[in-house]
């Protein structure tokens, strides 16, 4: 609908975001999240534990989240080595996987062995810490006032689930980046730099056969 508003409510609704954010005040609802139970392929309904969960919340913080996204990225884009790929320009799930491609014809032709690293993050995110966010983030050179603000609404949210017989009580949410938030992948890839600066000194790189003379080229890669 604010897409489909005059100019003049669009601006006065964009102040009234910045407003909010200056002062640290938002409308109650923003920290409630509605979360929508999905069943999964071939599993059973009888235990929420076996379904997916979505979380959904106010358009609005949508809106602001969208904005303060904009420091976050440029955070990462300034913290992260250029061997860490995800949602970031030119280091995206397309030039990960020709690597990989690129990688696996090498040692196919040569006979040659590649070692990949997995590493289990389920859970990870419904996990994280926020107060060691927070710190991470005033480490790492977010701009205080963004931390801030997402402190505001997160602090304070609680999620309801929709159920047959109606919304059910609220429960507040104590961990997580917020799932479902656009500022969720940058931030969280904030709580495992440590982990990726220390794959990408121990891990070693993977160095494609060049001809004789020619310097080796050598990538290290992480999803």
């Amino acid at each position: 609908l604010l897409s489909w508003a005059p100019v003049t409510i669009q601006s006065r609704y964009l102040e009234q975001l910045r407003r909010a954010a200056v002062d640290l005040v938002y409308p109650d609802i923003w920290p409630v999240n509605l979360v929508t139970h999905i069943p999964k392929p071939g599993k059973g309904v009888t235990s929420i534990g076996k379904m997916r969960d979505l979380w959904n919340c106010v358009h609005g913080w949508k809106i602001n989240t969208q904005i303060l996204s904009l420091e976050y990225n440029r955070c990462n884009e300034d913290v992260l080595p250029g061997c860490q790929c995800g949602f970031r320009e030119a280091c995206d799930a397309s030039m990960a996987a020709s690597v990989a491609v690129y990688q696996t014809e090498e040692a196919t032709t040569l006979c040659s062995t590649i070692g990949r690293v997995m590493v289990d993050l389920s859970g990870f995110f419904m996990g994280v810490r926020r107060d060691l966010l927070y710190a991470l983030e005033g480490d790492l050179g977010v701009a205080p006032g963004v931390t801030a603000c997402m402190k505001a609404v997160h602090d304070a949210m609680h999620g309801r689930a929709d159920t047959a017989y109606g919304l059910s009580e609220a429960w507040a949410v104590s961990k997580v980046t917020g799932q479902g938030c656009v500022n969720a992948p940058a931030r969280s890839t904030m709580q495992l730099i440590i982990t990726i600066f220390t794959l990408e000194r121990f891990a070693g790189a993977y160095c494609f056969e060049v001809p004789a003379g020619a310097a080796r080229v050598c990538v290290t890669q992480m999803w």
